[in-house]
């Protein structure tokens, strides 16, 4: 039996890879012979049997075969066979039929990109490679772009110190740094696209003070294993460097019923776990969405809050109106006090009211409903040029029995807030109420180059605030 021919493959790495050739345009090519010696050497006869002898006469001995003379020299063996791939491969007949034996292949269509297991996503084919390679090599191409809202946020620098990038372009005209521990407020300076410096003040550039290297991140595939934190390298006048991590708050949406009709709402915390005071933030009478609240609220929720913030009534009803319609939005803000009790990131024993600019309204008219709110925080700040400012009316808080905390700011507040001031202090006086004044200076000496009022009031609030409350018994 012959031998099967034997064909060397080899594999070529291009550099480009060639056009495809149409099946029609290849030809076959004849498998390569292995080459003969140049001698060769004839091939011996057997010798013929020899007779047996038998009674019968012998038979004529067969006639031997005639050999046919083989040549001197053979043909020069031919060239090693070519590497070829195996779109030019000489089996190309057995392979059609071996293909026409075979169940056709699944349509890309009809493939999975991604298959769901114990909780686990798998990601297949092409599609999990991508993700691998764009996870962990394409972000650092330098191909995205950011905007400025990917710098901004609260970066955590320590166990109890964070900084903030805030964003200061409409008024200031740039980015702007704070520091939670020192009250430091600088405006930055952009000298590349993540590298920014700060001068010794907030209103000078130079020299150079310290510097602050942010490093945005994209949230490509909205996936908790995948998303990474923006970044913060920090370089202050004094050493050590520190170093930061975006503080990514945790929100989950709350709805609760109140009258008769359903409020939506989200609560803001910070992603540490454990449970902390809760406090239901009131911020108008008239329809703000919660949304623009919600900078406040991380603020607070900074400095250990779980801070509950909702649609007003008002932004799905008619508007509240006279002491009736805001008995009806303090009845609101009771209904969220029950609500954040419930949740089991709340302290149930350290739940309050924050009322904010008009909200303080909202805020002291719920507590003087009764006891359900466990303390009261009001904020009062300017809102304009001192002669122009609307201030609300003095507060009556005669019917407020839990301990409350009033926050005044603003210039010269003990000047501009003077009435409001005197109706706390007369309920204080008289009747003995657990009630606490702080006020928030903004003015400072001719000349001085940081003036309190410009660093972040919601920050301030909170810094004041936050302790108070955690010291509630």
């Amino acid at each position: 039996m012959a031998e099967d021919p034997i064909y060397h493959v080899g594999l070529v790495r291009l550099d480009e890879i060639p056009p495809p050739v149409p099946r029609a345009a290849v030809r076959p090519e004849a498998p390569s012979l292995r080459a003969v010696p140049d001698t060769v050497v004839p091939q011996s006869v057997p010798p013929a049997p020899k007779a047996v002898p038998t009674s019968k006469p012998s038979a004529p001995a067969p006639a031997t075969p005639k050999l046919e003379p083989v040549p001197e020299s053979v043909p020069p063996a031919l060239p090693a066979p070519k590497v070829i791939s195996s779109r030019m491969n000489p089996n190309i007949g057995l392979l059609e039929q071996m293909r026409d034996d075979l169940p056709p292949p699944p349509r890309p269509e009809d493939l999975p990109v991604a298959v769901e297991k114990d909780g686990t996503v798998y990601v297949a084919g092409t599609h999990g490679f991508a993700t691998f390679a764009d996870t962990f090599n394409l972000e650092r191409c330098g191909a995205d772009t950011f905007e400025p809202e990917d710098f901004f946020g609260h970066y955590r620098v320590g166990s109890r110190r964070f900084v903030s990038v805030i964003d200061g372009l409409d008024k200031f005209g740039g980015f702007l740094f704070y520091d939670s521990q020192t009250g430091m407020f600088r405006k930055l300076k952009q000298v590349s696209n993540m590298i920014f410096t700060y001068g010794p003040s907030f209103s000078r550039e130079g020299p150079v003070a310290g510097s602050v290297t942010i490093l945005p991140k994209k949230d490509r595939y909205q996936n908790k294993y995948i998303k990474k934190p923006n970044q913060l390298i920090w370089l202050p006048e004094d050493p050590p460097m520190r170093y930061g991590t975006l503080i990514e708050f945790a929100e989950t949406e709350l709805n609760f019923d109140s009258a008769g009709t359903t409020l939506t709402g989200t609560l803001i915390t910070r992603p540490e776990g454990g449970r902390v005071p809760g406090v239901v933030l009131t911020f108008c009478t008239g329809c703000i969405r919660r949304d623009q609240a919600r900078g406040f609220a991380q603020a607070l929720a900074l400095h250990g809050l779980a801070v509950l913030i909702y649609d007003v009534r008002t932004c799905v009803g008619p508007p509240a109106q006279g002491e009736a319609g805001l008995r009806v939005l303090g009845e609101d803000a009771l209904a969220a006090v029950r609500a954040l009790r419930s949740r089991p990131e709340v302290d149930p024993d350290r739940v309050g009211l924050w009322g904010k600019d008009n909200g303080a309204q909202v805020a002291l008219a719920a507590a003087s409903m009764g006891v359900e709110a466990d303390f009261l925080v009001l904020t009062y700040a300017q809102a304009g040029p001192v002669n122009k400012v609307s201030l609300p009316p003095p507060p009556r808080p005669g019917g407020v029995l839990v301990p409350a905390l009033w926050l005044f700011s603003g210039t010269r507040p003990k000047t501009l807030w003077r009435e409001h001031m005197a109706a706390v202090e007369h309920e204080r006086s008289t009747r003995g109420r657990d009630f606490n004044i702080m006020v928030l200076p903004d003015e400072t000496e001719q000349g001085a180059p940081d003036a309190p009022a410009l660093q972040p009031l919601s920050l301030r609030y909170g810094g004041r605030a936050a302790p108070w409350i955690k010291g509630l018994r």
